[in-house]
């Protein structure tokens, strides 16, 4: 059976994902800074073996590419530009967290019969009701079903499944 949340419920789980995602925020944005060091620098490199290594190529016309011998002139630059790159990203991850990450709950339920669906334009469901996002929902047993605790039910479940 499905029953609306409280504010305070909606509150507390709102402000306990937020905690999660805060502890976790950090160990991503470290690994997208190390990606994306890595990357710029191999992009970085590859540009100046294929093509020319200065940072002003466009203006000087053919393209001059370096030999692998020659790239140690060029490293000190590239990682200096690979860092500045990822310095940018591990901010951006970590100040702005939903930029990388869209979780958005696309379920929503009727308020009235409790119809799920993905979420669309059509905000009136056929019985009526209006539909809201099933985050703000919570299903629990129906009380006036019989839960026994004992498991006596188990034995009795494979006998009626044995004689069948």
């Amino acid at each position: 059976m499905w029953k609306r949340k409280t504010n305070q419920e909606i509150w507390f789980e709102k402000e306990q994902i937020k905690r999660l995602r805060r502890q976790n925020n950090l160990k991503k944005s470290a690994q997208r800074f190390v990606y994306a060091f890595f990357g710029i620098l191999f992009f970085s490199i590859v540009k100046a073996l294929i093509f020319d290594p200065e940072l002003d190529s466009y203006r000087s016309g053919l393209s001059k590419p370096i030999g692998i011998s020659e790239l140690r002139e060029y490293i000190f630059i590239y990682v200096l530009i690979s860092l500045v790159l990822s310095a940018i990203v591990f901010f951006v991850s970590l100040l702005i967290p939903q930029y990388f990450n869209r979780n958005i709950n696309t379920t929503v339920i009727c308020n009235r019969c409790y119809h799920t669906k993905i979420i669309d334009n059509n905000i009136r469901c056929e019985c009526g009701g209006s539909y809201a996002c099933i985050d703000f929902y919570t299903w629990f047993e129906d009380r006036n079903v019989d839960t026994s605790d004992d498991e006596s039910w188990i034995y009795k479940y494979k006998v009626m499944k044995n004689e069948a």
